[in-house]
């Protein structure tokens, strides 16, 4: 009988972006019914503007979640969809805090939309800049020009104990 077909790496991240997703969705679902619950109780403009704000907040961190589908590597997306992300996330945020008994609730878009903009601001910002061939080289010299030293002061070299 021959062996099973192996799953490729994609369909494995296609799973993992897809649980990330459901993630985001249940968790904001908690926070969204945790508004409304505060909303049916007070029924104040201030409330709803925020619990209408954390659907935005909700409908912008999904969509940002496919924006992870290209794996490790791929940066961030073009600024306006970061602000996108973040703007409702932020007025969610300060408008909980002038809400009585909202501040914790409040402050959970913004730790999403910032989980989510972290992978890829780090992947981003761990790339070395593009330099021509002329920059490599300079740097390839610097840097073996300071080993060289090193090992000239003795600072590089492994001594035996004793």
């Amino acid at each position: 009988m021959p062996p099973e077909p192996a799953r490729s790496v994609r369909a494995t991240w296609l799973y993992t972006l897809v649980s990330i997703v459901f993630f985001y969705g249940f968790f904001d679902l908690i926070v969204g019914l945790t508004l409304f619950e505060a909303y049916l109780a007070e029924r104040t403009p201030l409330v709803l503007a925020v619990l209408l704000l954390q659907l935005l907040a909700t409908a912008a961190q999904l969509r940002y979640c496919w924006f992870l589908r290209v794996g490790r590597g791929g940066g961030l997306p073009h600024p306006a969809w970061t602000v996108t992300l973040l703007l409702p996330a932020v007025l969610v945020w300060a408008l909980g805090l002038l809400a009585p008994g909202l501040a914790l609730t409040s402050a959970m878009p913004l730790w999403a939309a910032l989980t989510l903009v972290a992978p890829p601001a780090a992947e981003a910002a761990s790339r070395p800049p593009a330099r021509g061939w002329r920059g490599i080289h300079r740097s390839a010299c610097a840097r073996l020009g300071r080993t060289a030293r090193r090992c000239r002061n003795g600072e590089g070299a492994v001594r035996p104990p004793g």
